[in-house]
């Protein structure tokens, strides 16, 4: 009983408020470039065009990536249904999708790359609820999947019709907030490092390496013993449920 009901401190409580603990944001590697990504600006919408020329052609910029770097591969990838793609392939399906990426040997020539590209959209009606997703005139964020329903998953803890039965009172309604987002401390990122031997190092800020480090494999077509994924310090975290598992992530 040393630790049940005692105010144990955190271990990384001390570094994180000493300023020790090193975020992704803190790291550099010797000769390293900048990346940034240009992301939709709207929840559905076709991607018409990409004209990423002028992106290219800045001084400094060392490449970019667009969907027409990805044909001939599946650019697919996902933790329960493959549904993302590296960038958005026809259409974007939620604000702020990847539509492509820029390589540059500092962050301001990256950001004037993005602003260099030129994307022409044509707006999809949205679906913005669960509900108004799965009535029946819903358009379909991912073609063929009826209802926009792609994976069913039932989690049932005791008789719930019993507990309603039995209770004094119940209470229905339908109920509203704004985004809820935890505080992190740090901000999202990578650092990346491809050495001599074919092996690749990611430093991120993130809670499942290993899934992360299957995503990437897949993605480059590396096998997974030549990906290495480091996590970094995180500010904020929760509990995530992996469906299909018995993973319980903690962080």
């Amino acid at each position: 009983m040393t630790t049940v009901g005692k105010p144990v401190p955190r271990i990384d409580a001390l570094d994180k408020v000493t300023g020790r603990a090193a975020y992704v944001g803190d790291l550099e590697i010797p000769g390293m470039v900048h990346g940034l990504i240009l992301r939709s600006p709207w929840p559905h919408a076709r991607v018409v065009s990409i004209d990423a020329s002028e992106a290219e052609g800045l001084p400094g910029v060392l490449g970019v990536l667009t969907r027409d770097h990805l044909e001939g591969i599946d650019p697919y990838f996902g933790s329960v249904v493959r549904d993302r793609p590296i960038v958005a392939m026809d259409k974007v399906r939620y604000q702020g999708e990847p539509v492509a990426a820029v390589a540059a040997r500092d962050l301001a020539t990256a950001q004037k790359a993005l602003e260099l590209i030129l994307v022409e959209y044509e707006e999809l009606p949205a679906v913005l609820s669960p509900g108004r997703a799965m009535a029946e005139d819903a358009p379909e964020v991912h073609e063929g999947v009826a209802g926009n329903v792609a994976i069913e998953l039932a989690m049932n803890f005791g008789d719930v019709d019993r507990a309603l039965a039995e209770a004094d009172v119940v209470i229905e309604d339908e109920f509203e907030t704004s985004q809820v987002e935890h505080c992190c401390l740090e901000t999202q990122g990578c650092l990346a490092r491809y050495d001599r031997t074919g092996r690749l190092t990611v430093w991120t800020s993130i809670q499942m390496p290993f899934l992360l480090r299957k995503h990437l494999a897949d993605c480059l077509g590396l096998p997974e013993s030549r990906v290495r994924i480091i996590r970094t310090a995180i500010g904020g975290s929760s509990l995530r449920i992996v469906p299909n598992s018995v993973n319980w992530d903690f962080d």
